[in-house]
C-alpha cells in the first residue's frame, strides 16, 4: 500500500469515518499515485494529469468530483 494512501486512510479513521469510506478513498489515492507517480508532494499539474486520465476513462463529472475528495484531503494533509 502506498504511503500517502495509508495517510488518507488513517486520517479518515481518526476523523471517525466508516472503514468502507476510508478504504474507498484509499483506493482512489492509490490510483492517483499510479497515474501521477509516487512523490512526496504533488502539484497542480499532477491533479490535471489525473483529471485527464479520468476523462479518458469516461468517468462522469459526478464520479470525478467524488474521486477528487481524497485528493483534496491529501492537499490539506500535505499543507
Amino acid at each position: 500500500m502506498a504511503k500517502l494512501a495509508e495517510m488518507i486512510y488513517n486520517d479518515l479513521i481518526a476523523r471517525g469515518r466508516e472503514q468502507d469510506t476510508a478504504r474507498h478513498w484509499k483506493t482512489w489515492t492509490e490510483r492517483f499515485e499510479q497515474v501521477c507517480g509516487v512523490k512526496e508532494k504533488y502539484d497542480r499539474s499532477d491533479v490535471i494529469k489525473f483529471l485527464a486520465w479520468e476523462r479518458e476513462q469516461k468517468f462522469t463529472q459526478n464520479s470525478i468530483n467524488t474521486h477528487l475528495r481524497p485528493i483534496k484531503l491529501l492537499a490539506q494533509i500535505q499543507g
